[in-house]
């Protein structure tokens, strides 16, 4: 699976940059279960009739710690550096809209370890996600190109901790968040409240 190896956060991680990976191993990986699910995406990637793609974006230091609206992506960034997935309805539509996104920040001033505090798919976009386990998806490809660029940890935050959290969003927030993090192979700490993934030991 190629993975750019200079998408160093300071240096060519730049706001609309295209990152230009093979997801094709993520989506034939994280397509849903059932046979029927697998088949008619295969029959939808085999035939282009949905594009994916993968695309950077870098929150502004001049907005500060609050979220602010993507209006280019239509998605909230929560976290300074995101990767938002993509998709079009071809040949319709050949036009890529947002369709969800994973943000993340450096975990401490190390710069050795990053946290994934945001993980959202994009409202009336459902129809480009329902083949996919697309949390999952996300928090891999965020995974991967940690290990790629030598961070030793990758953290994801509980979902009480989430920005958006109220009793009414508690359930999705805890699918989303929690389950997804456990699925994706990480460990709670519970003296640090916090799911963590232990990566290579080399330097960032």
């Amino acid at each position: 699976m190629q993975i750019p190896e200079n998408y160093k956060l300071e240096d060519g991680f730049e706001e609309g940059t295209l990152y230009d990976i093979d997801l094709k191993p993520y989506l034939t990986k994280f397509t849903k279960n059932s046979w029927w699910t697998k088949f008619a995406f295969f029959l939808i990637l085999k035939f282009r009739i949905i594009e994916y793609q993968i695309v950077i974006s870098v929150k502004s230091d001049s907005v500060g710690n609050r979220s602010d609206l993507l209006h280019l992506y239509e998605v909230y960034r929560d976290a300074k550096y995101n990767f938002v997935l993509m998709g079009a309805c071809a040949p319709h539509n050949k036009k890529q809209n947002a369709i969800a996104s994973v943000g993340f920040d450096f975990f401490d001033n190390t710069k050795k370890s990053i946290i994934i505090n945001q993980i959202q798919g994009v409202r009336y976009k459902k129809h480009l996600l329902k083949f996919l386990r697309w949390e999952k998806m996300l928090v891999q490809i965020t995974v991967d190109w940690a290990r790629k660029n030598g961070f030793e940890k990758v953290f994801i935050q509980p979902s009480k901790k989430n920005h958006w959290y109220t009793d009414r969003r508690e359930k999705n927030l805890y699918l989303k968040y929690n389950v997804t993090a456990k699925r994706c192979g990480f460990k709670y700490n519970k003296e640090k409240d916090i799911f963590e993934k232990q990566l290579t030991e080399s330097a960032y």
